[in-house]
């Protein structure tokens, strides 16, 4: 039986509450890629495929970070809490798509959950074994 810190919930310490904080990280990290990428946009003319290309990197970039946080947080089990995180953060954005741009299954969104839980995945394994902080 673990321990609790202080008066941090038995919720707070579990891994649910875990991946939806990192869910919660991974998209503001991702709001934050796409506001960059669409300032690009704005400013230059870039080809559909770019566009495509900077969606994609949006989205590892914020499974990289969802996974990290919730392993750093977690301090265990880095490569499980990164795929837990990736597969929640590709059926968010997946279903999100479903509704608002009615798109469609297809070999992209394949290829876009493989990138999405290997990104997360390495994120959770880098954030297990990073130092901890000190304060």
């Amino acid at each position: 039986m673990q321990r609790r810190r202080g008066n941090v919930s038995a919720f707070a310490e579990s891994r649910t509450f875990c991946v939806l904080m990192s869910l919660a990280v991974g998209f503001f990290v991702i709001m934050g890629c796409l506001f960059l990428f669409s300032l690009i946009v704005s400013k230059i003319d870039v080809p559909d495929g770019a566009v495509k290309a900077m969606s994609t990197v949006a989205l590892c970039s914020g499974a990289f970070a969802g996974g990290y946080s919730c392993a750093k947080k977690r301090r265990k089990n880095g490569l499980f809490m990164g795929i837990a995180t990736g597969i929640t953060i590709f059926v968010v954005v997946f279903l999100l798509s479903l509704v608002f741009a009615r798109t469609t299954v297809n070999f992209t969104a394949f290829t876009k959950f493989f990138f999405t839980t290997v990104f997360a995945s390495v994120g959770g394994i880098i954030g297990v074994n990073s130092k901890r902080n000190k304060y």
